[in-house]
């Protein structure tokens, strides 16, 4: 059960963060290709999602305790990769700075999810080495996932690859919840 809860975790977080990578990194560049390269526009995206993730804070905040964390993270997932892909198919930018807040809700809770689940699943002594190492693949994994993207982003175009990464996102949610499941990670 250890072993497979640690596979489940890094993979989980690794994939994750490789997944977001274009739409985090990539969207202002996006938006300067798609809908203009003007200060206002650049700004509105970064605020819009600042306000997202405010507001799922808001969120996380009022609701209290999150019950089921592992059903937490799969929405999380499944609704950065549903609002990822839908961000890569928009063409009008109001549509889109919609989506950016929207897709900024769900970081508060999948962070909040994923930090508690950690919490309550692992022993005292390992858990300075388990953040570490969390740490250590989400910082570790998105300059790799860079080096890949950015150079593609010249060849493909960008909402192309929101939207692939965004599916994949997704579908990510749906397994990380039926393997935590398997795994009984969280019971």
């Amino acid at each position: 059960l250890v072993g497979s809860e640690m596979c489940i975790r890094d993979s989980c977080y690794a994939v994750t963060f490789i997944l977001i990578t274009p739409a985090s990194v990539l969207s202002p560049l996006m938006v300067s290709r798609t809908f203009g390269d003007e200060v206002w526009r650049l700004t509105a995206n970064e605020v819009l999602w600042t306000v997202g993730s405010l507001l799922g804070g808001l969120l996380v905040v009022w609701k209290g305790e999150i019950k089921n964390k592992i059903t937490a993270i799969a929405a999380a997932l499944i609704g950065f990769g549903v609002t990822f892909a839908l961000m890569g198919c928009s063409s009008a930018f109001t549509l889109y700075l919609l989506l950016d807040c929207i897709c900024g809700m769900f970081l508060p809770v999948l962070v909040t999810a994923q930090t508690v689940l950690i919490q309550t699943n692992t022993e005292p002594e390992y858990m300075g080495r388990v953040f570490s190492l969390l740490q250590f693949v989400s910082q570790g994994v998105m300059p790799i996932a860079i080096l890949g993207f950015g150079p593609l982003s010249d060849v493909v175009k960008i909402q192309y690859l929101i939207i692939i990464c965004g599916i994949l996102l997704a579908l990510w949610g749906g397994w990380f919840k039926c393997a935590a499941e398997k795994a009984k990670i969280g019971i």
